[in-house]
Parts: C-alpha cells; sequence; structure tokens
C-alpha cells in the first residue's frame, strides 16, 4: 500500500480478522516479511489460522477508512500441561505493523485486544519468542515475563559451509539491526543405528499418517514439568502431517520407545536438519530414556548426512531432557554471547492465572514455536 504522507496523521482503527481477510493478511505479510516468506501464502495461513484442531486463531487487525490492513497481531491455539494438567494456551506469531503506521499504538492495542479474546476463550497463558526488538515492548507495555533464554544445540556437519555462512549472516543481522534502529523497517515481533524412519507431510507423496505409536511417544508427559506442550488427539498429525510448506520426519529408536522429529531446509543461508520435537517414554527409568534418545538422534544424524546438510539445530529450555542425549551424539551448546541475537522465552499469564514457574524444569522445544 502507499505510504502515509509526512504532513497527515495516519488514520486507522482496529477489529477482528475474519476468515475472508485471509487473502489480504498474506499480501500484507508479504509485504513485511518478503514476498517469499512462509506468511506471504494463503494455503500456509489458512492451515496455521483455521485448520488447527484446538480451534481458529484469535487475530485482530488495524485497517484505514478504506479497510486497507497496516497491522496484524495473532494468537494460534495451543494446549498446555501446566504442573500435569491440561489448560488451554495460546502462542504469539505473525506480528507486524506497517512502517509507514509505527509509533501509533497499533502494536500495543492489536496485542490488548487479542489477549482479552483468548482469556474469554479460557486460555491460562500466552507463550511468545521475541526477536530483540519486540521483548522491550512485550515486557516493560504488555505485561509479558521474560523466564529465559532457549538454548541453541548445534552440530556442524561441514565446518567450511557453516563458518562462511554464518559470516555472511551476521553481516545481514548487523544491516537489519541499523535500518531496526532507523525505523525503516516494521516490527517484527551418527553411529549407525537402523531405527524407523517416518515421512509425514504433503511433500512426502501419500502423506504417512503419524501412527498410534509415535502420536503415543509425543504426547508423553515429563512428570514433573511446571510447563510444556499437551498434544490432543488429532493435533500432531494436523500441526506434522498436513503442514503446506515443510516436510516433517520422525526418527525412531528401534525400540519404539523415543522418537525425534526434524525437517531439512535452508535456514540463515546454509542446509539445515532442525529438530523440533522430542517424544520419550518418560516414565521409564532414566538410563533406557538416555539410550532410546541416543538412538532415535542418531537416524535424524544419518538422515541429515543423506540430505547433504552443513549443520543439525535445536532450541530447548536449559535443562531439557532431550539435553544429555543430544551431547551423546555430538550436539554442542552454543555460547550465548556468540549469538547474534538471544533466543528469549516470554509468558503473558491471563485471567489471573501464574507464571509457570522455574524454567530450567520447563519441556520446551523450537517445536513449540517454528509454527509452519
Amino acid at each position: 500500500m502507499d505510504q502515509p504522507t509526512s504532513t497527515t496523521r495516519p488514520e486507522w482503527t482496529d477489529r477482528p480478522m475474519r476468515e475472508g481477510d485471509l487473502p489480504a493478511v498474506a499480501r500484507f505479510l508479504g509485504e513485511v516479511y518478503g514476498a517469499n516468506h512462509r506468511t506471504a501464502s494463503e494455503a500456509v495461513l489458512r492451515w496455521q489460522y483455521l485448520e488447527n484442531p484446538l480451534g481458529p486463531v484469535v487475530g485482530t487487525l488495524a485497517v484505514t477508512p478504506q479497510d486497507e490492513i497496516v497491522g496484524v497481531y495473532t494468537l494460534t491455539p495451543l494446549r498446555f500441561a501446566v504442573a500435569g494438567r491440561p489448560q488451554p494456551g495460546m502462542l504469539s506469531l505473525n506480528t507486524a505493523t506497517h512502517p509507514g503506521y509505527q509509533g501509533q499504538g497499533i502494536f500495543v492495542r492489536l496485542a490488548e485486544r487479542a489477549y482479552e479474546e483468548a482469556a474469554r476463550r479460557g486460555a491460562v497463558g500466552v507463550i511468545g519468542f521475541p526477536n530483540q526488538n519486540s521483548l522491550h515492548g512485550l515486557t516493560r507495555r504488555l505485561g509479558w515475563s521474560l523466564v529465559g533464554r532457549m538454548r541453541v544445540w548445534v552440530r556442524p556437519r561441514k565446518v567450511g559451509t557453516l563458518v562462511g555462512a554464518a559470516l555472511r549472516q551476521r553481516a545481514t543481522w548487523q544491516r537489519n539491526a541499523a535500518a531496526a534502529a532507523a525505523g525503516s523497517t516494521a516490527e517484527r515481533l551418527a553411529d549407525g543405528v537402523s531405527t524407523a524412519l517416518f515421512r509425514l507431510g504433503a511433500h512426502a507423496g501419500a502423506a504417512a499418517p503419524v501412527d498410534g505409536g509415535l502420536d503415543e511417544l509425543l504426547r508423553a508427559q515429563r512428570p514433573g514439568a511446571p510447563l510444556q506442550l499437551d498434544y490432543p488427539a488429532g493435533y500432531l498429525r494436523w500441526r506434522f502431517g498436513s503442514c503446506p510448506s515443510w516436510r516433517y520426519e520422525a526418527a525412531c529408536s528401534p525400540d519404539g520407545d523415543a522418537a525425534v522429529i526434524c525437517r531439512h531446509d535452508t535456514l540463515w543461508g546454509m542446509r539445515t536438519t532442525l529438530l523440533l520435537d522430542f517424544g520419550a517414554r518418560w516414565d521409564r527409568p532414566a538410563h533406557h530414556r538416555l539410550l532410546a534418545l541416543r538412538a532415535a538422534l542418531s537416524r535424524a544424524c544419518a538422515r541429515a548426512a543423506e540430505e547433504d546438510t552443513a549443520q543439525m539445530m535445536t532450541l530447548v529450555n536449559p535443562g531439557h531432557p532431550a539435553e544429555a542425549a543430544l551431547a551423546l551424539v555430538g550436539f554442542v551448546p552454543v555460547p550465548e554471547r556468540t549469538l547474534p541475537h538471544a533466543a528469549w522465552a516470554c509468558y503473558k499469564p491471563l485471567g489471573g492465572h501464574p507464571v509457570p514457574p522455574d524454567f530450567p524444569r520447563w519441556s520446551i522445544s523450537v517445536g513449540a514455536y517454528d509454527a509452519g
């Protein structure tokens, strides 16, 4: 859309997002994030916003008098297990404001409207993983709590490719940070073990469903975790089996007691195998869980070699039960000081509910927010 002139104060109002807005929302997000970004696809937004078995998104829009979109704020339903009890929750994602309309309070207004609706639906809280630009607004103006930083684990496979891509990406981040500071961008918020491998999703030809055993593994709850995701029946089939933008795989241990969800894609300029979620029979003895997770991770490492990716990566909360197995197969934690930006984890309580305590005892991985 056209930029407003510098002599006029842009006019806008807020309203709920409707199903018929999807094409315009996709165009707007394409303008903000780039035409090749996944959110610029109406098919991805329809899957993400309308087909979630937990319900449609909570979406609020800022629009001009001509009903042109100049701001978007969305929350997608999740189900938390808070101290073992299933509770409705939300994930904050796909938030943007048109550059010409910044400084008008759009972000705060849309967020507040979305939280009101989420609380009305019974959500106990919202989880979010903001970048540095939006962290201040969430914690200082919208009542979010900064609960910790996700830990980044990597397993390099091609050191030369990795170093070159990292240097190029650091230069890109520095340019983007300088542009953001000037106000010119929109707000943006292997040991060869033979194991089973499932391909999940439309890109694998005939989509292989998440079978009962895999579904049971990923839905298993870690005892004593103050907060983790709780996957109801049908959710995993939607989340990892029907995403229109990515193909997911599940690497499983031979005994069927552990599984790792992964995808192979280009991230930050290099081919990467991203590990999204970890499932295990957490009620088994610790040494058995460790060996089962190690076997599943070893199969994921073998798949990374077959896909010829330059690195493997995952993000988990410090203390996540998969960390010991990650170390066993050659993953190393990345020192926080070397990261281009911090992987913040934040929580917004709703309806008078408290913030779940003790972030190192949570059980959250990148699959919680790598939402299609």
